[in-house]
């Protein structure tokens, strides 16, 4: 497979510490991340 086909399935990652997300992770944050978040 050519470098960089898949980036949205293998390039997600959190916005804060840039940590992959897992494929059940939804948004820009991962779940340590988004629970540190305050809820707005």
């Amino acid at each position: 497979m050519p470098y960089g086909y898949d980036k949205t399935r293998s390039e997600r990652r959190c916005q804060m510490c840039k940590k992959l997300l897992y494929v059940f992770e939804v948004g820009k944050y991962c779940i340590e991340c988004s629970r540190k978040l305050p809820k707005s």
